[in-house]
């Protein structure tokens, strides 16, 4: 949006000291145009956050806690643009995280599948 300068004008007339407008003649009269010209602001641009989707994570803290995250949108929304971690949260209140791609291998001997598949 271009900015757009609005303008207030006020127009004054100031007399001789001690005298009023009625006593005094128009030629000693002074008139004063002050103008001032004040600029919109301009909303700054925010670019627009793309939401990108967050695939399988090797580092076993982030999978934690993309799994956490992932699990809570499911709850909230329906959906979650997290990729399942293969993180399964058991004990009382579900805070013993169990890597369920390592439990997958010790099972089948197969490092090549996740999960999921």
């Amino acid at each position: 949006m271009p900015r757009q300068a609005l303008s207030e004008v006020e127009t004054a007339t100031s007399h001789p000291a001690g005298e009023d407008e009625a006593n005094t003649p128009p030629e000693d009269r002074t008139r004063h145009r002050r103008v001032t010209i004040k600029e919109e602001e301009e909303e700054p641009v925010r670019p627009q956050r793309v939401a990108r989707r967050v695939h399988l994570v090797d580092d076993w803290n982030k999978r934690i806690n993309y799994q956490r995250i992932h699990n809570q949108d499911l709850q909230t929304r329906g959906e979650s643009l997290i990729d399942d971690q293969g993180v399964v949260f058991e004990g009382h209140g579900g805070v013993t995280p169990i890597d369920m791609r390592r439990q997958f291998v010790a099972r089948t001997g197969k490092p090549d599948k996740d999960p999921g598949d």
